[in-house]
């Protein structure tokens, strides 16, 4: 059986009015996580893996959810390493 609420989708105008805080803030989850990762001991290369795998497990469960560029996500990460 199909609900409606199970569905929905924002309007247009919603969606490209929200984009850019979208963009905000998985910029700084990225940062958190990276710099957390930092933080636990583990290397530049396995964050960067982890947090692309990350990002496309959460783009397939979430399919309105805008992703980073690979290359922007990397250098998000390298900022968060080399602070």
């Amino acid at each position: 059986m199909e609900f409606d609420w199970m569905h929905y989708e924002l309007p247009a105008d919603i969606v490209e009015r929200n984009a850019a805080q979208r963009v905000a803030t998985n910029v700084a989850e990225t940062r958190d996580r990276a710099g957390l990762m930092r933080r636990l001991g583990y290397d530049r290369a396995y964050a960067k893996h982890r947090l692309l795998g990350n990002q496309l497990e959460a783009c397939e469960l979430m399919p309105g959810r805008p992703a980073l560029a690979a290359k922007r996500l990397r250098g998000e990460v390298d900022w968060a390493y080399d602070r």
